[in-house]
């Protein structure tokens, strides 16, 4: 369930809402090597509260704030994304989330960190090009993904996409060292809509 509150002031949003989930856990499962969740059945109850710049300004900030239940525990999210428009053909864009879980009465903790950068850059109206940078502190792996796309006319467009994963912590306490790549994937693509 999920209720919301919008308020635009001059092109701004600010936004309030509240969700409510339930989840029945079947088997206990891992966070991390520290963390832990017991079987059981537990209820969700966040709110959140994001404010967003108009989409006319050319440097764009937003931030989120939410908080709430996380199984048998807490967790606080803080975010940020800024969108760059630095001119009509390029924006840049970074966004940084920060997660705080706590399970006080098993004196469990765990800090997760996620870090994205991209940019985006079109030629004209059929080349454009997207790369995506982005950290995930608790898969330790930093990955890259770009995208080229070229759009013969509409419903039809070409991509070339590039994504490849990095191990940031390859030793390991326990287990074999892992390798540089954790993934890697080249793929092209065509797509074409039929219209009747």
């Amino acid at each position: 369930m999920l209720l919301s509150g919008p308020a635009a002031m001059g092109g701004a949003t600010v936004l309030l809402s509240t969700e409510h989930n339930y989840e029945d856990v079947r088997g206990a499962f891992s966070l991390s090597e520290d963390v832990q969740v017991p079987r059981g059945s537990y209820w969700f109850h966040d709110l959140w509260l994001s404010a967003s710049p108009p989409d006319r300004w050319f440097f764009r900030p937003s931030v989120t704030l939410r908080a709430g239940s996380f199984y048998d525990g807490w967790k606080t999210t803080l975010g940020t994304e800024t969108v760059w428009n630095l001119s009509r053909p390029l924006e840049l864009g970074g966004a940084y989330e920060v997660n705080l879980i706590r399970f006080g009465d098993r004196d469990q903790r765990l800090n997760t960190h996620l870090g994205r950068l991209r940019i985006q850059a079109a030629l004209n109206t059929h080349l454009s090009a997207t790369a995506f940078v982005q950290y995930n502190s608790v898969a330790d792996v930093f990955s890259l993904q770009t995208r080229i796309r070229y759009h013969f006319r509409e419903g039809s467009d070409r991509w070339l996409v590039y994504n490849e994963g990095f191990n940031t912590d390859r030793h390991q306490s326990v287990g074999p060292t892992l390798p540089v790549t954790d993934s890697r994937v080249l793929l092209l693509k065509y797509t074409y809509t039929f219209i009747w």
